[in-house]
């Protein structure tokens, strides 16, 4: 488990987002206009699929909102 991770090895949060992809597994990264429809056919397909986020320009790191 993450959390045991970051408590045990005293690893920042930030560094964890960093370093490991936090159990999220796959990621595909698709126009914004097909999101909703991609992530429909992977639900239809039995997969567990979810809106995660955007891509921004910015400082080459992860970013939390």
């Amino acid at each position: 488990e993450f959390r045991a991770v970051m408590e045990r090895g005293a690893v920042p949060e930030e560094e964890m987002y960093r370093t490991f992809n936090m159990g999220v597994g796959m990621i595909a990264i698709v126009a914004a206009a097909d999101a909703p429809a991609v992530v429909d056919e992977l639900r239809r397909r039995g997969q567990d699929a979810w809106l995660m986020g955007d891509v921004q320009a910015g400082e080459s790191r992860v970013s939390l909102v």
